[in-house]
């Protein structure tokens, strides 16, 4: 039988908890998410689910639903907040909660936690609170006080997200149903949604759509290439129809490409209208024959027939432009019978009759090239002329008028891309980085490209940019830089420039009116526009991957492709538009752009190449390469961050130079590398804290001119100090012995440094040679100090469980880990990744030794997280605070771990650099004073376990302790135990904590213990024996730890049963036997305190 516990969580102003004004974050029934649902954990959660009871005090009809899975002990609902909270105040949240079980059932599971978290450092904070009565709706309130989120939480972005916790620790066989509603919190979280682009209608026409082109000629060329040629136009445009089913638009012909006064149809009723007489043509040449102007007609009912919208081409330039001289002669007597020789009148009226005729035709727009000089007309003595805005205007309005359904662009003006002095990028076709023969700047400030000379056959290209040019148009006209200034309608510049910036939006705005302009790109598939004989420049993937991106996006894009002599299309190009339209119709991925060999900006380096990682890690795979070629000798590398793939040497590789960015890794498989100029490492700086740093490279000095290119610090109190520190563990004068100013050194293989920034922000740079082989660099003991500074220098990630197994008799058996620094304390790491460069600490078993690197561990990572880590072990982390200072020991419980030393997972505190306030555990058998980070004791001894706490603070501070209780059986809790006040308290509970002001200093174990018990009253002899650590010092010293306030007696006995001293003390809580002297051997010490005897063995050597 499912037991199903009903849960209805609402957040709401409970006003006897908090003065505060509570603001509503979160609710179902007014769709307020103001905080926004991320993710559940161990369970499954949903919105809008009907209330399970609406007669208390939460009458919403709807609410969100948890469900947590059966048989675990927690659930999570994750929220993500709008809004970060940055400052240490108070957070009060509040809460009502039903649960659909008897009040007699409760304690099987009553609890609930609300959570606050930094999830880019870690740092949270849980509040838990119980149910007292089931059945019923219940109130509760959060109250998050001042101090109690972990300050660098705050430092670090502040705390951005909320989680609520399931009854967590307790266990159910079954499902566990919760509702939850009104979220109320104290600080306001708003998300500000901003109003979404309308878009037009009339640019939604083309979006996301590909086309190809038709070209039908007009006017006299249309008899003669259908009469006399035999062109079929019927049959292209079939077989467009018909071969092409994702293909959503055709943009084929109003006039005969440029020629102007050429026009597809024939019969005009504006014409007929102004001259009087129906079937009226201002010339024979302008038009077709009756009979052919029906090739148009039906070539637009086949392509709407199928599905496709029609896009008609017409320059906009008038008849008297590029007609004859006998028909510009009769155009200027039209012109000057019927409009007083006003040529844009004309112009406008003769346009308005064909776009009557090819509306009603159901024509979908117009594509209007050169329609910045439309006016212009050469047999009258005006060209170059330029329309002016208000003829345009009056122009578009007749098209709007006439068609207002019908989508419009204009081909004038152009942008491209321009670098951050605003000067154009051009694609460098000869490798002279030169302009010849052209101000290539023109472009920039939008002028014709009837202006602009080409004189030269290879010259430097701008990139074309799908951006508004203008109020009118609804599309841009797309028509890519000219083809005579050598720009190929494929270039590479397009797929790295024009096509991703349509990716980003594929809508442009003229800023002058808002007008929204769809970005389309026009290619046209071969060298020259509509001509069969042309070179044929797109590849069918490149083809289909410039459609793909583009209409994936939302934009629009159309292949010109050519009418070859039958009026079909060009076999090779069917080819590649057949594959286009395979592709989509299987929605295919596209291959992935990479850059061609010989590729360049001007300006660029021709020498660079620069790692991609698109194919895989193998340096001698050429698609790797933004050259697209292995790298030479004369190579000059580059290897950015975010490769999608890192390269990885097997065999000898001969370059110019390496530069490896922060975080971007270079692996050696059996290879090596030589670079003429070095392999350049620069690692990223954001702050102005201390970081733990190695070379990556070999070779690199630092001295008075690396600590200025690098911006590191100077001393304060000794102006000669350099922030460029090593770490002493033999010194007299400190830890730290630092780099003096007019000092030169080498950074050391292997080794660590301690290098401080005086900017904040920046890079530190190194350069030297590439270590691809195996490195030792020293380590050691000195007196007590047995800690060393070392480092991965290799240009890859370190693994470090390969690292500490292959030195566990390297690093002491209580220290097989590394220590790194995250800024404000040291943590100790056994598993994860080392990025490049990173350096810490570890502790050396011998006085004389050295630690291994090896290729082997090395490896490449992408968006590691080398200090974060999830738990899901049954431990319990103890944190204290003095109100400046905060430290942190774990307690974790596994199988067939045992009360001594577990090397690997028992690990001492890193204390090889002086601090005012430390917390550690002791090991509970075989205690030899270690001071643990992280213990780990057997699961099957959880209840009878006694961790010995040791700490290390000041007198007069009061000492503030926590407990993060983690995956515990059901019932267990945890308790301190202050033996000094004969004190237990549970810190398990929310909220729960435990303070004392010392009135002494402390500086070891004895006096505080944790104790997890199902028992709320603890037998203190049995604890007080059970946790008393004996051990030796050395020789003549015993330590016993532990004890209770009061006297103590103590007997040691040789082998033999025979008594060698005995002696009698008032204990500390921590006390220092001297022994006599005594050969070496085993003994028994034998301990009599009030709580009892013990019996423990020594062996002296």
């Amino acid at each position: 039988m499912i037991k199903k516990v009903y849960l209805i969580v609402i957040f709401s102003c409970i006003c006897i908890c908090s003065l505060q004004a509570q603001h509503l974050w979160y609710e179902n029934e007014t769709d307020t998410e103001n905080i926004i649902f991320s993710n559940s954990g161990n369970g499954t959660f949903s919105i809008n689910e009907t209330n399970p009871d609406t007669s208390g005090i939460n009458t919403n009809a709807l609410t969100s639903k948890f469900v947590r899975e059966a048989n675990v002990t927690k659930g999570f609902s994750y929220f993500e907040l709008s809004k970060n909270l940055l400052e240490d105040v108070t957070y009060t949240i509040s809460l009502k909660a039903y649960v659909d079980i008897p009040t007699e059932n409760l304690t099987s599971i009553n609890r609930i936690r609300f959570y606050i978290k930094n999830t880019t450092t870690g740092d949270l904070k849980a509040i838990q609170l119980k149910f007292s009565k089931g059945q019923e709706w219940e109130e509760f309130s959060f109250v998050f006080n001042e101090g109690d989120l972990p300050s660098k939480g705050f430092l670090e972005d502040g705390y951005n997200q909320v989680y609520i916790g399931y009854g967590n620790g307790q266990g159910s066989t079954s499902e566990v149903t919760y509702y939850i509603d009104q979220i109320y919190g104290s600080v306001l979280q708003e998300i500000v949604v901003p109003d979404p682009l309308e878009e037009d209608p009339l640019v939604n026409v083309l979006k996301g759509s590909w086309g190809g082109r038709f070209y039908v000629r007009g006017g006299e060329d249309l008899d003669e290439y259908v009469d006399n040629r035999g062109y079929d136009y019927i049959a292209g445009a079939q077989e467009i129809a018909d071969s092409y089913p994702t293909m959503g638009h055709v943009i084929t012909n109003g006039t005969n490409n440029a020629n102007s006064h050429l026009w597809t149809l024939r019969t005009n009723p504006n014409v007929d209208a102004v001259m009087g007489a129906t079937g009226s043509v201002v010339d024979e040449e302008f038009v077709p024959s009756l009979a052919n102007e029906q090739i148009i007609i039906d070539v637009i009912d086949i392509f709407k027939k199928s599905g496709k919208k029609v896009i008609l081409y017409i320059n906009s330039l008038s008849p008297g432009d590029r007609a004859s001289d006998e028909g510009a002669a009769s155009w200027n007597n039209y012109v000057d019978t019927y409009f007083d020789g006003n040529n844009h009148e004309a112009w406008m009226n003769y346009c308005e009759g064909y776009i009557k005729r090819f509306t009603e035709l159901g024509v979908d727009g117009y594509w209007f090239d050169t329609f910045g000089q439309y006016a212009r007309n050469n047999s009258l003595g005006s060209a170059g002329v330029d329309t002016t805005d208000e003829e345009k205007n009056e122009f578009v309005e007749m098209i709007r008028n006439t068609a207002p359904n019908a989508i419009i662009a204009n081909n004038k003006d152009k942008h491209q891309f321009l670098d951050e002095d605003g000067e154009l990028i051009l694609v460098d076709t000869d490798g002279v980085n030169e302009t010849v023969g052209i101000d290539y700047n023109d472009l920039a400030e939008g002028e014709d490209d009837d202006d602009i000379p080409f004189e030269e056959d290879e010259r430097d290209y701008a990139i074309i940019k799908m951006q508004a040019t203008n109020p009118w148009s609804d599309f841009t006209a797309g028509h890519i830089t000219p083809l005579g200034q050598g720009a190929p309608p494929n270039s590479w510049a397009y797929e790295e420039f024009t096509v991703p910036d349509i990716e980003e939006n594929h809508i442009t705005i003229y800023e002058e009116n808002s007008k929204q302009t769809l970005k389309h790109l026009f290619l046209p598939i071969r060298a020259t526009w509509s001509s069969e004989r042309s070179n044929l420049m797109f590849d069918k993937e490149q083809a289909y991957r410039f459609a793909k991106r583009i209409t994936d996006a939302g934009g629009s894009v159309t292949f010109s492709n050519t009418t070859s002599t039958d009026g079909t299309t060009s076999d090779d190009e069917v080819e590649i538009l057949t594959y286009i339209d395979q592709q989509f119709a299987i929605n295919a991925d596209a291959t992935v752009y990479q850059r061609p060999a010989g590729a360049f900006l001007v300006g660029e380096d021709h020498t660079l190449n620069t790692w991609s990682g698109f194919s895989d890690s193998n340096w001698l795979t050429a698609s790797n390469w933004s050259k697209a070629t292995v790298p030479v000798l004369t190579d000059n590398i580059r290897i950015p961050v975010d490769a999608p793939n890192y390269p990885t040497i097997t065999t000898t590789v001969s370059v110019n130079s390496v530069s490896i960015e922060n975080s971007a890794s270079l692996l050696y498989n059996g290879g090596s590398l030589t670079a003429t100029e070095g392999v350049n490492y620069s690692i990223s700086v954001t702050d102005t804290n201390w970081h733990l740093v190695t070379s990556p490279v070999s070779g690199e000095n630092y001295n008075d001119d690396w600590v200025t290119d690098n911006s590191i610090a100077s001393g304060t109190t000794n102006s000669e100090n350099r922030g460029i520190a090593t770490y002493q563990n033999g010194t007299a004068t400190g830890n730290w012995l630092y780099m003096q100013g007019g000092t030169s050194a080498t950074f050391g293989d292997g080794v660590g440094y301690s290098l401080l920034c005086s900017t904040g922000t920046g890079n530190f740079t190194f350069t030297g040679t590439a270590n691809s082989s195996s490195m030792a660099p020293a380590i050691s003991q000195n007196g007590t100090n047995f800690w060393n500074l070392i480092g991965n220098s290799y240009t890859s990630y370190l693994d470090v469980a390969a690292f500490i197994t292959a030195n566990s008799t390297n690093f002491g058996g209580a220290y097989q880990a590394i220590y790194v620094w995250d800024g404000s304390s040291y943590l100790a790491k056994t598993t994860g990744y080392v990025y490049p460069g990173q350096a810490f600490f570890i502790s050396a078993s011998t006085t004389g030794t050295n630690a291994s690197f090896t290729t082997a561990m090395q490896s490449h990572q992408n968006d590691i997280t080398f200090l974060k880590s999830s738990n899901t072990e049954t431990s319990i982390e103890i944190s204290i605070t003095d109100g400046t200072n905060n430290k942190a020991t774990t307690i974790n419980y596994l199988d067939e771990k045992t009360l001594g030393l577990d090397p690997g997972f028992d690990i001492g505190m890193f204390d090889g650099v002086s601090s005012e306030l430390s917390l550690y555990t002791q090991l509970v058998e075989n205690n030899e004073g270690t001071a643990f980070a992280r213990q780990t004791v057997p699961n099957s001894e959880i209840e009878t376990t006694v961790i010995p706490l040791g700490i290390k603070a000041t007198v007069s501070k009061e000492i503030t302790f926590t407990a993060e209780a983690l995956n515990l059986p059901s019932g267990i809790n945890v308790y301190l135990e202050d033996r000094q006040e004969k004190t237990y308290t549970r810190l398990d509970e929310a909220n729960a904590k435990y303070k004392v002001t010392l009135s002494e200093s402390l500086n070891g174990s004895g006096r505080f213990y944790i104790h997890t018990s199902t028992n709320s009253v603890l037998s203190i002899d049995s604890a007080i024996l059970e946790s008393i650590g004996i051990y030796k010092t050395n020789n003549s010293k015993l330590k016993i730890t532990g004890l209770s306030q009061g006297k103590s007696t103590v007997k040691l006995f040789n082998i033999l049963g025979k008594q060698m001293m005995e002696t009698s003390f008032e204990s500390s809580g921590s006390d220092t036997i001297p022994l006599p002297d005594l050969a070496t051997g085993i003994y028994i010490i034998q301990l009599k305190t009030t709580s009892g005897v013990l019996n423990k063995k020594i062996i002296l050597e």
